[in-house]
């Protein structure tokens, strides 16, 4: 059964993998990607609320008053990373580029997996062609 298991998930993890990076706009480049969705996870698992919030876009942020507040952040976001234990590296990038229909913007998505001492959490983060964050979830 794992067998055949690992036969039916292998081509779709080569599918992913070589999707990576391939349809992302030329406004993005794909090291600048890398290490600023490192830096936001750096920073967020800070707990710098205030440069974490300067990361987003003025549109996220105003909306992160009510959808994401300090409190949110520090009671559920905080706690989780916590639970993980002490940050050992990041490992896996995955980048996908998407195009939004209505308004043709171009977004990149950072899909990183970072590993800890009890576990690993993975993160996807959203940027538009002016490198602001447009999304951010852990799970």
């Amino acid at each position: 059964m794992k067998k055949y298991l690992l036969l039916l998930l292998l081509p779709l993890t080569l599918l992913l993998l070589s999707c990576g990076g391939a349809n992302l706009d030329p406004a993005f480049d794909k090291t600048e990607l890398e290490e600023s969705a490192q830096a936001a996870i750096t920073l967020g698992e800070s707990g710098d609320y205030q440069s974490f919030r300067a990361l987003f876009s003025e549109e996220v942020q105003e909306k992160m008053d009510e959808t994401f507040p300090l409190e949110t952040f520090q009671n559920d976001y905080l706690t989780l990373v916590e639970s993980k234990g002490a940050f050992k590296k990041f490992s896996t990038t995955l980048l996908v580029g998407k195009e939004d229909e209505e308004t043709g913007e171009s977004f990149a998505y950072v899909i990183q997996t970072v590993r800890y001492d009890d576990g690993k959490l993975k993160y996807t983060l959203c940027y538009n062609t002016d490198m602001e964050l447009t999304e951010y979830y852990v799970k």
